[in-house]
C-alpha cells in the first residue's frame, strides 16, 4: 500500500475537481479542492510547521477566524475566497513537476551552450526573453533552470541573475506564471486573459527594453556545440501552446490552464522518458510530488491564510471602516496608483510577504477611489507584486536566485533592482491613467 502513488493521485483528483468547478460553475467544488489539499500536506508530514511562513500562516488564519467570530461575520463568507485560492495551490504543485524533467535530462546544461550562441551584447535580453517565456509554464523553475545553466558560467555574476529575476516578474504582465497573479486573478475574476493582455503586453514590451538598455556585454563560459537546447524550448513552447488551448477551447481560467498543460507535460516526459521503467518512472514522479508537497506547504498555507484576510476584509462591518480610512489617506487617480506602486514594495524590503499587504489592502482600495477602472485596478496590483518580488530580500523569487545562481543577495534587492524598478512603477502609472480610466 505505502507504495502506491498516493500523492499524485490525490493531486489529480484536487486539479480535476478545481477544473471541474470552473466548467460548471458550482463554487462547492472549491470547498471539496481545498479540503483534499489540506489532507494531502498533513499527510505529508509537518516539517512545513517549523518554517517561518508556515508558522505565520497557521497564526495568521487562526487570527482570522477568532476575529471574525468576534465580530459576528459569518463563517462562510471568510472561508468563500479561502476555497478559491486552491487553484493557486494547484498551480504551485502543477509546475514543480516539470523541473526535475530538466534536471534529469541536463537539459539546463544546453541551455548554457545554447545561450552561448548569442552574441555577447544581445545575451541579457536573451536571458531576459528566456526568463518570461519559460516562467509562463515553470514559474520560478524557470529560474531555477537558469541559476542551474548559468550560475558560475557568465560574467559579470550579477547581470544574469538580474535578468532572469526580471524576465519572470514580467511574465505576469501576459499569464498567472506565479502563484500571486492567480492571487489576483481569484480577487477580479470579470477581468478576462485578454482584457489583461490589452495593458500586459505593451508593459511588459517596455519592462523589456528598460531591462536590456544596458550595454555591458554577458560572457557565457559554455560549450556551444552541446545539443539538446531546442528539445528544452519545444518542451516550453509544447506547454505554453497546451496552456492557451484549454483557455481558449475548454474556457478554464489561465490559472488552471496552466495547471493543466504543466502536468500533461510532466506525464507526458516521464512516460516517454522512462518507457523502460514505467514502475520506476512513477515512484521518481511520486517521490517529487512528496517533497514538493513539504516545500510548498508553507506557502501554500500563507495564501490561504491570506485568502481568510481577503475575506475578513470583505466583510460589511470590516470593509467600510478600513475603505472611508483608505479613501481618506490615498490620494486619487495617478499619484494614488504611484503611491501603491512605489510604498508597498518599500515596505516589503523589511521582510513582509507581498501577499499579506495584498490581502489588507486589496478589499478596501477600490477602483472608483482611484478613478480606474477593473482592469486598471488588477494591472496594479500584479505590478505591485512583480516590484515587491524584486525588491524583497524575503521574497521567494530573490531566495530562488540566492540559491540556484550562486549569487550574493546584496547585489540584488534595491542595489540590483531599484532604479528599474521606479522607471516601471512610473510607467505603469501612467499608463493605467491614461488607458484604464473611468
Amino acid at each position: 500500500m505505502r507504495r502506491l502513488p498516493w500523492s499524485l493521485g490525490a493531486f489529480g483528483v484536487v486539479l480535476c475537481a478545481c477544473c471541474a468547478a470552473e466548467a460548471t460553475g458550482n463554487s462547492g467544488w472549491f470547498d471539496v479542492a481545498a479540503v483534499l489539499f489540506t489532507l494531502g500536506f498533513a499527510l505529508g508530514g509537518r516539517g512545513w510547521l517549523t518554517r517561518a511562513s508556515g508558522k505565520f500562516g497557521v497564526s495568521l488564519a487562526g487570527a482570522v477566524l477568532v476575529i471574525a467570530l468576534a465580530l459576528g461575520v459569518s463563517p462562510a463568507a471568510v472561508l468563500a475566497p479561502a476555497t478559491r485560492m486552491s487553484g493557486v495551490v494547484a498551480l504551485m504543485l502543477s509546475i514543480a513537476l516539470v523541473r526535475p524533467i530538466f534536471a534529469q535530462r541536463r537539459l539546463d546544461e544546453a541551455l548554457a551552450a545554447l545561450l552561448a550562441r548569442v552574441p555577447p551584447l544581445l545575451r541579457r535580453p536573451a536571458v531576459l526573453l528566456a526568463a518570461c517565456t519559460g516562467s509562463l509554464g515553470l514559474s520560478f523553475g524557470a529560474v531555477g533552470i537558469l541559476g542551474a545553466s548559468l550560475g558560475r558560467r557568465t560574467a559579470p555574476e550579477h547581470i544574469a541573475p538580474c535578468a532572469a529575476m526580471r524576465g519572470l516578474v514580467l511574465s505576469m504582465l501576459i499569464g498567472p506564471s506565479t502563484a500571486s497573479v492567480a492571487a489576483v486573478m481569484a480577487l477580479h475574476p470579470d477581468v478576462g486573459w485578454g482584457a489583461a493582455l490589452s495593458v500586459g503586453l505593451p508593459l511588459a514590451a517596455v519592462g523589456m527594453l528598460l531591462g536590456s538598455s544596458a550595454r555591458q556585454p554577458l560572457a557565457v563560459d559554455a560549450d556551444a556545440g552541446r545539443s539538446g537546447g531546442w528539445t528544452a524550448l519545444v518542451i516550453l513552447a509544447a506547454e505554453l501552446a497546451i496552456a492557451v488551448f484549454v483557455h481558449l477551447v475548454l474556457g478554464l481560467s489561465m490559472t488552471l490552464a496552466i495547471s493543466v498543460a504543466s502536468a500533461a507535460i510532466a506525464v507526458t516526459c516521464t512516460l516517454y522518458w522512462g518507457h523502460n521503467d514505467v514502475g520506476g518512472a512513477l515512484r521518481r514522479a511520486e517521490r517529487t510530488m512528496r517533497e514538493t508537497w513539504c516545500l510548498l506547504m508553507p506557502e501554500a498555507a500563507l495564501f490561504l491564510a491570506s485568502g481568510l484576510v481577503v475575506g475578513l476584509m470583505q466583510s460589511p462591518a470590516v470593509s467600510r471602516a478600513v475603505g472611508l480610512a483608505a479613501d481618506s489617506a490615498l490620494p486619487s487617480g495617478m499619484y494614488g496608483i504611484a503611491t501603491i506602486l512605489i510604498v508597498v514594495p518599500l515596505i516589503t524590503v523589511a521582510g513582509i510577504h507581498p501577499i499579506i499587504l495584498f490581502a489588507l489592502l486589496a478589499p478596501t482600495v477600490s477602483s472608483v477611489m482611484l478613478g480606474i477602472n477593473e482592469l486598471g485596478l488588477y494591472t496594479m496590483w500584479v505590478v505591485a507584486f512583480m516590484l515587491s518580488m524584486l525588491l524583497s530580500p524575503a521574497s521567494v523569487l530573490t531566495m530562488v536566485t540566492v540559491t540556484n545562481f550562486g549569487i550574493p543577495g546584496r547585489l540584488l534587492g534595491l542595489r540590483g533592482h531599484g532604479l528599474y524598478a521606479l522607471a516601471l512603477a512610473a510607467t505603469t502609472a501612467v499608463a493605467i491613467t491614461v488607458f484604464c480610466h473611468r
